[in-house]
């Protein structure tokens, strides 16, 4: 499906290749060429004015960017009819940032624009999510282009065979001459409620699965400090205040894991643990869906018949 900025900066479905052509057939116009930029985004009102025009009545252009206020803050993002709340990040220097010309190439594609709103499906539900594909940058620049948007704080882990357990909850370090417990970004982002980001999540070594599994499905960790991570309080604040004072914290409401890995069998490698992929909602991730590049193969040449361009 294809999805398009409408008016009012939400996301709306529009027309496929198919339908595009079969318009094109009905108002007779198949010696009418398609717009250089394609014509992703317009309705079907649109597209037949452009047809009975000649070519003349061009609709004015979409951008993928969220509704901004006069303010200039965006306080929501919809997408084909769900919207989520952009949050007030405590820290803003842990949301990411991408290059603008990443962000619109990212914004233009209508796979990542499909996965983005199946992840704030996933967010609003609280459910971690493993998104699989092709090796690369492609999934975690996916991945921090939605956090962006939404103005979530991300902390980040690169999983490889040496991640060990002090990697993933609290390291000893030397700080004005005593020895301290410094939080791993796991930790940090369970206690701050923060996006957890582990990339090559299936290079875990299984001596941090239970770990993994643990901090996945009951929010809980032992920490080397003597201290506990525990599920979301619903105490008060006094309460939790005193807990921390025994040592238990707790994990935020709003910690949402995001795994990126390989899909397997597809790429040589080691098989994701069943029990841990069972934490995850998974997504198979194409850059290219087949939908898109028809309409890539139509746009740039319209003349094209519908079968040979589906071949």
């Amino acid at each position: 499906q294809i999805w398009a900025w409408a008016k009012g900066g939400h996301m709306t479905p529009t027309l496929d290749a198919a339908s595009i052509l079969s318009i094109q057939s009905e108002c007779f116009a198949e010696d009418v060429p398609l717009p250089e930029s394609g014509c992703a985004g317009w309705t079907e009102s649109e597209l037949r004015a452009y047809f009975e025009s000649g070519g003349e009545d061009v609709p004015p252009p979409r951008h993928a960017s969220p509704p901004v206020e006069p303010s200039g803050e965006v306080h929501s993002y919809s997408i084909g009819g769900l919207s989520v709340e952009v949050g007030s990040p405590c820290a803003p220097e842990l949301v990411p940032w991408l290059p603008p010309g990443l962000r619109s190439s990212l914004g233009s594609s209508q796979e990542a624009l499909a996965t983005m709103r199946w992840m704030m499906v996933q967010l609003k539900l609280g459910q971690d999510m493993l998104l699989l594909g092709e090796p690369g940058g492609g999934l975690r620049s996916l991945a921090l282009w939605v956090c962006a948007t939404l103005r979530r704080e991300v902390e980040y882990v690169g999983v490889t065979r040496d991640t060990c357990e002090a990697d993933l909850k609290q390291r000893r370090e030397l700080r004005g001459g005593s020895m301290l417990y410094a939080d791993a970004p796991p930790l940090r982002a369970a206690c701050h409620g923060r996006v957890l980001l582990l990339e090559g999540i299936e290079k875990a070594e299984r001596n941090v699965l239970p770990l993994l599994n643990n901090l996945l499905e009951n929010r809980e960790m032992a920490l080397d400090d003597g201290g506990f991570l525990a599920a979301p309080s619903m105490s008060g604040e006094e309460e939790e205040g005193g807990a921390r004072g025994r040592g238990l914290r707790f994990a935020k409401r709003g910690f949402v894991v995001i795994g990126i890995g390989l899909p397997q069998p597809t790429y040589a490698g080691t098989p994701l643990d069943p029990p841990l992929r069972s934490r995850f909602a998974t997504r198979r991730v194409r850059f290219v869906a087949g939908s898109e590049l028809l309409s890539r193969v139509v746009a740039a040449a319209p003349r094209l018949s519908p079968a040979r361009a589906r071949q």
